[in-house]
């Protein structure tokens, strides 16, 4: 079984396609093309459930996994991916406020402080 994913828009063209031909050939179920169309639509919903399944049972044993370490999921889930947690992202601010000495002034009052 080919391992490829398919889009909402994708099933709903193939189902578009489905119908298109059912109500073409109204009697007839023994047509080649409808009965591929079916079996095709057949294996889709089997493969959807399977992955719906899959999903639900990864996301409880990442909850069961993360109540027994005493973690959030979310943590768990960095964990897992090897994310590290780094300083804080935002943007430094650099704010100088208004009644900062200048860089002479300060100079002015280090030589000053020295002579005594």
């Amino acid at each position: 079984m080919s391992a490829t994913w398919t889009f909402a828009y994708q099933q709903a063209q193939r189902k578009g396609d489905f119908c298109a031909v059912t109500r073409s050939r109204s009697g007839g179920d023994n047509s080649p093309t409808l009965r591929s169309l079916k079996a095709e639509n057949q294996r889709q919903e089997r493969e959807l459930n399977r992955r719906h399944k899959a999903l639900a049972d990864a996301a409880a044993r990442q909850d069961q996994a993360s109540a027994v370490l005493d973690l959030s999921p979310r943590n768990l889930q960095r964990w897992q991916a090897g994310e590290t947690l780094s300083e804080d992202q935002r943007p430094q601010r650099q704010y100088t406020p208004p009644h900062t000495l200048t860089e002479a002034v300060r100079a002015a009052i280090l030589v000053r402080g020295q002579c005594r």
